[in-house]
């Protein structure tokens, strides 16, 4: 490997984090698009943590706003791509982050159910079950339209069986299949998430979709680094293979491609696209109040240089990041909605009078912003625990 370029420091790269990532003064995207975009996807597996992501970089966003492009213009859809996980893509990534990851997940996906039925007895062929329930899934949708698991479970006793899970175990228990049918199907591209009854809401509805245009594997693996390397960079092999989900070997191939340009990070090699290896100036002071599984806080394997000494704090025990309170790059401090619906927030460490000031105010703002609106983190942490108690 060549040596290192240069040098990046923890301070350049909290610069870089808070312009990339819209978080800076006078670094706000344009949109819902752009922001899924610029951030390579926003984390869906909470349904609100989206609505949340983007109003932490859209003045003046309303829910509506994003639900329009969800469920409206169709202009980004809800996808299961990196590391098994849900993310919402406008239509350029997901194609780009179905190919890299999704088809490798629905392949192993299937083998999986595929066995499961089998070993339990629902079918001894379990690859012709799962045909068949799939295509009576899309025949309902096509001929009914839109509806909800529940609906088309009733619908189809084809797919009103249950699976044992946990067998040995304490988590012993009992799961319709018809909900990894639909997992399938929806990471094949052919259904989609569809509008739910509130944008709090994760109880949305099934309806067909097209599978995005495929893309060469290898291609889509270098069009998914090169976006990650030019919002996150630089970040070191590890950083790519925990957030993409893929082998060490795939990634270097994707970085060798790009012709990325190592960098020293405090001992570290990381990389840098070739055009992007100016020194970044730190912008003005900010704070930001941002949700659990913000693509900022889950951006990176190896967090000390924006989490400090936090991470007891502030993630769960499966690696989860809770509400984070940012000052200029780097955590500083936790949040949660009470349900009197107050704002509560604590500082982890000590900030200047005016970075307390800002976040006082940004406190009050997203107070003011939910609007009565009560939401809980699927994943709660420690500190967000603490302060809703």
């Amino acid at each position: 490997m060549a040596e290192p370029v240069r040098s990046v420091s923890m301070e350049e790269r909290r610069a870089r984090l808070g312009i990339r990532h819209g978080l800076a003064p006078g670094a706000s995207f344009g949109g819902a698009i752009e922001t899924a975009r610029r951030l390579v996807g926003l984390h869906a597996s909470d349904p609100t943590v989206p609505f949340l992501s983007v109003r932490a970089r859209i003045k003046g966003f309303e829910p509506s706003q994003l639900e329009h492009e969800l469920y409206d213009t169709k202009s980004l859809t809800k996808h299961m791509a990196m590391r098994r996980t849900l993310f919402v893509f406008p239509h350029d990534t997901l194609a780009l982050a179905h190919s890299a990851c999704s088809v490798a997940v629905a392949r192993a996906q299937r083998k999986r159910l595929i066995k499961m039925i089998e070993d339990q007895s629902i079918a001894a062929d379990g690859a012709g079950w799962l045909t068949k329930a799939e295509n009576d899934v899309l025949a309902e949708l096509s001929t009914h339209g839109p509806a909800t698991g529940a609906q088309l479970s009733r619908s189809l006793p084809s797919i009103q069986a249950k699976l044992r899970y946990g067998e040995g175990s304490k988590w012993i228990g009992q799961a319709a299949v018809s909900s990894r049918v639909f997992t399938q199907l929806a990471l094949d591209g052919r259904i989609r998430r569809g509008r739910p009854k509130r944008w709090t809401s994760s109880q949305h509805r099934w309806e067909l979709d097209t599978p995005p245009p495929p893309v060469h594997e290898a291609q889509a693996i270098v069009g998914l680094v090169n976006r990650w390397l030019h919002s996150f960079g630089p970040g070191t092999e590890l950083d790519l293979k925990w957030w993409t989900g893929l082998g060490v070997t795939k990634i270097r191939a994707a970085l060798k491609a790009l012709d990325a340009v190592p960098v020293d990070l405090d001992g570290q090699i990381g990389f840098l696209l070739p055009d992007d290896l100016d020194p970044v100036s730190s912008p003005d002071s900010w704070v930001a109040f941002l949700p659990s599984l913000d693509p900022t806080g889950m951006g990176w394997k190896d967090r000390h240089w924006y989490l400090g000494v936090h991470e007891a704090e502030l993630f769960d025990r499966n690696g989860n990041i809770g509400p984070t309170v940012w000052a200029d790059g780097r955590i500083v401090g936790g949040w949660a909605q009470l349900p009197d619906r107050q704002i509560r927030f604590k500082l982890l460490e000590d900030t200047s009078g005016e970075l307390k000031e800002q976040a006082r105010a940004e406190a009050a703002a997203l107070e003011a912003w939910f609007d009565g609106t009560v939401v809980k983190p699927r994943f709660p942490t420690p500190l967000d625990k603490r302060l809703r108690n």
